[in-house]
């Protein structure tokens, strides 16, 4: 989470949320592992589009530039950013 602090309008822009996910016994999160295979005491880092699929994952933190690069790269993020740029 500290990797991600400092970058709240790049998620802003990207219309992100950070949902930490912890074994903190809450239905929510036990079922968030469950659906993205996320063993107990395990970490990931999942990136879910805006359709509910997985577009990535990482076993270890990565720097938000690199989550930020990711996205920037898929395809509708470019459409978005065409369409903003063209108003």
């Amino acid at each position: 989470m500290d990797l991600l602090e400092g970058h709240r309008a790049a998620f802003e822009d990207r219309d992100l949320a950070k949902e930490p996910l912890f074994e903190d016994g809450s239905g929510r999160s036990a079922a968030a592992r469950r659906r993205f295979g996320v063993g107990e005491g395990a970490f990931a880092i999942v990136l879910v589009g805006r359709d509910g699929g997985e577009k990535f994952r990482s076993p270890e933190p990565i720097p938000a530039e690199r989550l930020f690069d990711l996205i920037d790269a898929m395809p509708m993020r470019r459409r978005e950013v065409r369409s903003r740029d063209a108003r």
